[in-house]
C-alpha cells in the first residue's frame, strides 16, 4: 500500500507540496523530488533577492537534483499537462461517485466517459490547459491517474466542478475536510465493481496513494443530495 509521505510534525509548506507533487506525478519517484527542489530553490532565491542576500545555502542532495531536474519552463510545461490529466481522472471518478450515491442505474466509466466527453466538447480552456473530448484520450487519462484520481476528485467535488482552479500557495490540500473527502472517494473506488465489468474488478484496481490516518476527520460526511442537472440532462441522451 501505497502512503503520501506527510506528517503533521513536518513543514506544512513541505507537506502540500509533497501531496501535490504527487498528484502530479504519482509514478515518477524522480520528476516529485525534482519538482520540488525547482519550487524550493525558486522560493530560496526569491526570499535572499528580497533580503539582499548574495548567497543561499543549499545541502548536496538537493543540489543535485536541482542541478539533474529539467528546465523551470519545460518542468512547467510537465506540470500543465499533469494538471489537466489530473482533473480528467478526478471528474471521471467524482461522476461515477456522484451516479452511484444518487441511485442512477449501472453506474460505469462508460456514462463517466459519456459525461465527461460531452462537458469537454463546450468547456472553456483555462490556465492555457487543453480538456480532451475523444474517449480514447479521456481513458488514458484515467488510466495513467488512476492511482491519484481520488486526491483531484475530492477537490472537484468541493468546487462543485466550477472549473477548479489550483493555488499556487496549496492551502486546500492540506485541509482535513478535502483530504477526508478524498479518502472517501479512495474506498468507493477500491471497492465499487460496476455491473457487466469482465473480469469483475474494482474501478481503482490499482495501488492507490493513501491518506495518513492523522489527516483525517473519523466523522466527516459528504453530502450531495441531488444530481448536478447537467450531469443528469446528458445521461438523458446516453445510449449503450
Amino acid at each position: 500500500m501505497r502512503m503520501l509521505k506527510v506528517s503533521k510534525g513536518k513543514n506544512p509548506s513541505r507537506n502540500a507540496l509533497i501531496i501535490f507533487s504527487t498528484m502530479l506525478f504519482p509514478e515518477s519517484e524522480l520528476l516529485r523530488k525534482q519538482y520540488i527542489s525547482i519550487l524550493v530553490s525558486a522560493n530560496l532565491l526569491q526570499e535572499a533577492k528580497k533580503n539582499n542576500q548574495e548567497l543561499i545555502s543549499i545541502d548536496d542532495v538537493f543540489l543535485d537534483e536541482v542541478i539533474e531536474a529539467p528546465s523551470r519552463d519545460d518542468i512547467n510545461k510537465l506540470k500543465k499537462s499533469a494538471i489537466s490529466a489530473g482533473i480528467i481522472a478526478g471528474e471521471l471518478l467524482a461522476y461515477m461517485y456522484i451516479l452511484n450515491i444518487t441511485g442512477v442505474d449501472e453506474p460505469s466509466l462508460g456514462k463517466a466517459l459519456y459525461i465527461a466527453g460531452k462537458v469537454n466538447k463546450t468547456r472553456k480552456r483555462t490556465g492555457g490547459r487543453i480538456f480532451p473530448s475523444s474517449e480514447k484520450q479521456l481513458r488514458k487519462y484515467w488510466t495513467d491517474y488512476k492511482s491519484v484520481a481520488h486526491i483531484w476528485g475530492a477537490l472537484l467535488l468541493l468546487d462543485e466542478f466550477q472549473g477548479i482552479e489550483i493555488a499556487e500557495s496549496l492551502e486546500p490540500i492540506l485541509e482535513q475536510s478535502y483530504l477526508s473527502l478524498a479518502k472517501i472517494l479512495g474506498d468507493f473506488g477500491e471497492e465499487f465493481i460496476p455491473l457487466r465489468t469482465n473480469p469483475p474488478k474494482p474501478i481503482l484496481d490499482v495501488d492507490i496513494w493513501h491518506i495518513p490516518p492523522e489527516y483525517l476527520c473519523d466523522d466527516y460526511h459528504f453530502q450531495i443530495d441531488q444530481m448536478p442537472k447537467y450531469v443528469k440532462d446528458l445521461l438523458s441522451t446516453y445510449h449503450h
